[in-house]
């Protein structure tokens, strides 16, 4: 069975995940449990190695 979309896809991000909860203080947006690792274009690769396409031009500009 695949993961939830937006379950953490690695332990490795699992871990990222609890060191941002730990570190940055709690906001009213929702977070999307997302570490970009690199973008070219439109495409974006994260770092559980999931490829997704930046319809919005926002997350790899900031990648």
């Amino acid at each position: 069975m695949a993961p939830e979309p937006l379950a953490p896809a690695t332990p490795e991000v699992a871990a990222l995940m609890k060191r941002r909860c730990q570190a940055v203080p709690a906001a009213t947006h929702h977070f999307v449990p997302l570490f970009i690792e690199r973008a070219a274009g439109s495409c974006v690769r994260d770092r559980g190695g999931r490829e997704y396409i930046d319809f919005c031009g926002g997350i790899g500009a900031l990648a």
